[in-house]
C-alpha cells in the first residue's frame, strides 16, 4: 500500500473552495507546496488570463513566486538557510529579488504580515497574492494564491482579493482540522 500524499489529500478536500475563490475574484487560483526547494503546483483553477503558463504537477522556483515566498517564509531557520545558500538567484524579470540577503529580509516581512506578493517577479504584467495553509500544529502545509494581471488591481481589488484569500484559507484549515 502506498503512503498517503498530503498534497493529494489536500487537493481533493479543497478543490471546490479553490474553484469558488477563482470564481469570486475572477482570476487564476493556485494551490502549491514546497518540494525539493521548488513550488509544486497541486491544483489550478483558472479564470481570467493570469498565470496561463502554470500547470498542475509542474514546478517553479520558490524565491520569486507568491506561493514560494509564502512557503519559504515559514520554513524553520535551518531549512531557510539551506535554500538561501543556493543563491544568487536568476532574475526572471527586472523586479525579481536575486540577492539572498534582500530575499531573507523580504521573507521576514512576509512571515510578519501573513501573506506574500509576487509583483511582476516571475512574469511582467502579472501580480500574485499568496497565503499559507497551516496544519493543526501551526506548521505550513501548503499555500494558495491569486494570480491576476496588473490591470485587475484597480481600486480596492488587492484588499478584496486578500480578504477572499483569507476566508478561503480559513475554510480550508477548518476542513483539514476536522
Amino acid at each position: 500500500m502506498r503512503d498517503v500524499d498530503e498534497g493529494e489529500v489536500l487537493t481533493r478536500r479543497c478543490r471546490d473552495l479553490l474553484r469558488g475563490l477563482a470564481k469570486e475574484v475572477r482570476q487564476t487560483v493556485h494551490l502549491g507546496a514546497l518540494r525539493q526547494g521548488m513550488v509544486t503546483y497541486l491544483a489550478k483553477e483558472m479564470r481570467g488570463h493570469g498565470a496561463a503558463f502554470t500547470q498542475e504537477a509542474k514546478q517553479l522556483e520558490a524565491y520569486c513566486s507568491g506561493l514560494g515566498k509564502t512557503l519559504l517564509a515559514h520554513l524553520p531557520a535551518e531549512a531557510l538557510d539551506g535554500c538561501l545558500a543556493e543563491g544568487p538567484f536568476v532574475a526572471l524579470t527586472a523586479k525579481t529579488i536575486t540577492a539572498p540577503s534582500v530575499l531573507r529580509a523580504h521573507l521576514a516581512s512576509v512571515r510578519d504580515q501573513g501573506w506574500a506578493m509576487d509583483d511582476e517577479e516571475v512574469f511582467e504584467g502579472l501580480r500574485c497574492l499568496a497565503a499559507p495553509i497551516r496544519r493543526r500544529d501551526g506548521s505550513v502545509l501548503a499555500a494558495i494564491s491569486i494570480s491576476a494581471p496588473l490591470e485587475a488591481y484597480e481600486g480596492d481589488y488587492q484588499a478584496r482579493a486578500l480578504a477572499a484569500l483569507a476566508r478561503t484559507v480559513d475554510s480550508i484549515e477548518a476542513r483539514i482540522r476536522a
